[in-house]
């Protein structure tokens, strides 16, 4: 699901993400005992892509011991809540499908997580997804009552449409219809202005770039990316009237993106030069999802 040419990733790169992920298993940092879907989405698809270069066991150990404690600590009756944290009584559709993919990577060597991931699926697209008019962002844990505005979420759409079909095309044909239906009517009033939606809208339009919609996508995100770009600063900022507020996460999470698109790979070797020699404001320092995506923005990138 990280979509990268693996050819492309430096050997030394990667040592150097082993050692830095190793580095965060010792502080407790993640896996840890806490749990937060989006980051252990991540996390885990970073070592089954580590697992199928370097073959060490050790690794998909690591997954699997991740998906079990994810299951234990947030599974519910149907889906699984956000995170373990006190008070958390939601779920959030792109951590579900993110989570999901996950899986499926596992799947590759044990067929039990293609089937969950597809369990997972099922139970969860009939709450969020309304047919013909859009997919919630988030609902309460017991998955009846949408949190928030009660909106449709506009990237929702994307972030099911190309997870399903990269997990199992003929055992999701009927979930992955009622989402295409969705991208074809909803893609081209869908602009984005954020860099964490313009950079995931970017990295889901690389899966299938031949689509009117991810060619649509790509072009938009980019736009908006290159418009938030600050010079200066030598990373994305979320307004250019505060160049100051930088948040170094969405910016590994633009890496990532650039990287699976095959773009500006100068901007992502600036990106990990500032953050590298100004380090992380002290609320990111210790933050897992902040160090789990910087740990998979620098094994996906590219030479310049």
């Amino acid at each position: 699901m990280l979509n990268i040419t693996h050819s492309a990733i430096d050997p030394q790169i990667r040592s150097s993400v082993l050692e830095d992920l190793e580095e965060l298993r010792k502080q407790d940092l993640w896996p840890g005992n806490r749990r937060h879907l989006l980051t252990d989405a991540f996390g885990v698809m970073l070592l089954a892509d580590l697992y199928r270069e370097t073959a060490d066991p050790r690794l998909l150990t690591q997954a699997r011991a991740v998906v079990s404690s994810v299951h234990e600590k947030l599974g519910q009756a149907r889906g699984l809540s956000a995170s373990d944290a006190v008070g958390e009584d939601s779920q959030y559709y792109h951590y579900l499908v993110l989570w999901a993919s996950a899986l499926a990577q596992l799947g590759v060597s044990d067929t039990s997580y293609h089937d969950a991931a597809i369990k997972l699926i099922t139970q969860i697209h009939p709450a969020f997804v309304l047919p013909g008019h859009g997919v919630y962002a988030r609902l309460r844990r017991d998955l009846k009552i949408p949190v928030g505005t009660g909106s449709p979420d506009p990237l929702n759409p994307f972030y099911g449409y190309v997870t399903y079909r990269l997990i199992d095309r003929e055992a999701l044909a009927r979930e992955i219809a009622e989402l295409a239906s969705l991208v074809d009517t909803h893609y081209e009033q869908v602009y984005v202005r954020l860099a964490p939606e313009a950079a995931m809208l970017l990295w889901l339009s690389t899966f299938f770039p031949d689509e009117r919609w991810a060619f649509t996508s790509r072009n938009r995100s980019l736009q908006a990316l290159d418009y938030l770009w600050h010079e200066g600063e030598g990373c994305f900022v979320r307004d250019h009237s505060l160049p100051g507020v930088k948040a170094p996460h969405e910016n590994y999470a633009a890496c990532i993106a650039l990287s699976a698109a095959g773009e500006w790979p100068q901007r992502v070797e600036r990106i990990h030069e500032v953050f590298d020699r100004d380090g992380l404001a002290p609320n990111y320092k210790k933050d897992p999802l902040t160090l789990v995506l910087r740990a998979a923005s620098y094994y996906l990138q590219r030479p310049g």
